[in-house]
């Protein structure tokens, strides 16, 4: 259940405007993903920082592999 979640809460997102300037302006990677699964509450999204965690790496290696091809 906590991947949808966080897929649920990551399409919270970009309707939220206020969320996306805290979001932006939080600068340090660990401190981000705690905000995220704060946040994530807060929307009735559970998930676990080792979770956001992995889907940053996944969407960072994706972004990767785009680039180099």
């Amino acid at each position: 259940m906590s991947e949808q979640d966080l897929e649920r809460f990551q399409s919270v997102v970009p309707g939220d405007r206020a969320l996306q300037h805290e979001l932006r302006a939080c600068t340090q990677r660990e401190a981000f993903i705690e905000l995220v699964v704060q946040r994530g509450r807060e929307h009735d999204c559970v998930f676990t920082a080792a979770e956001v965690e992995a889907a940053m790496q996944a969407n960072q290696r994706a972004w990767f592999e785009r680039e180099i091809r």
